[in-house]
């Protein structure tokens, strides 16, 4: 009788395991690389449930007397790859993150050169717009042809 209500409570965490896994698959919140790795130690845990005079022949086959120990070893086996694979990914995410970072700097050293640049060039250009800046309105208003105005930069306002 206990074994049997085991058993039903086994099936049902199982059940409810592999009810999960496939929510996060159809929600995308789970890579395709874990969810072939979910669902399989899912399945094999509600395999062996099932037929458990299989995991008997598999420890024994293993020369395992103590079937559950057997599958803690599996268990202890699955969470092991888990791990290196989690960390090999960390590793690389970790690298991306730094040559991310490494362009943006270079990226922002760029564009820091480039403000400097267009700073240089108004303040040479704003002084003789000034000094030209009635006669070229004069020149427009009197030649009718030319539409062109005068705009005024505030060196302030251009990097907020």
């Amino acid at each position: 009788m206990i074994e049997n209500r085991s058993q039903i409570l086994l099936i049902t965490a199982s059940v409810l395991l592999i009810v999960t896994v496939w929510q996060l698959i159809q929600r995308d919140k789970l890579r395709p690389a874990y969810a072939l790795l979910w669902l399989l130690a899912s399945f094999s845990f509600f395999f062996f449930i099932l037929f458990k005079q299989l995991g008997r022949q598999i420890a024994n086959f293993f020369s395992v007397e103590y079937t559950p120990s057997f599958f803690f070893a599996l268990a202890l086996f699955f969470i092991i790859v888990l791990l290196l694979f989690h960390t090999s990914v960390l590793s690389s995410l970790a690298k991306k993150t730094t040559e991310l970072a490494e362009h943006m700097a270079i990226l922002q050293w760029r564009v820091e050169k480039l403000e400097e640049q267009v700073r240089q060039t108004i303040l040479f250009e704003i002084p003789s717009s000034k000094q030209n800046q009635s006669d070229k309105i004069n020149e427009s208003s009197e030649d009718g042809q030319s539409n062109k105005q005068i705009i005024s930069v505030d060196e302030d306002k251009l990097i907020p």
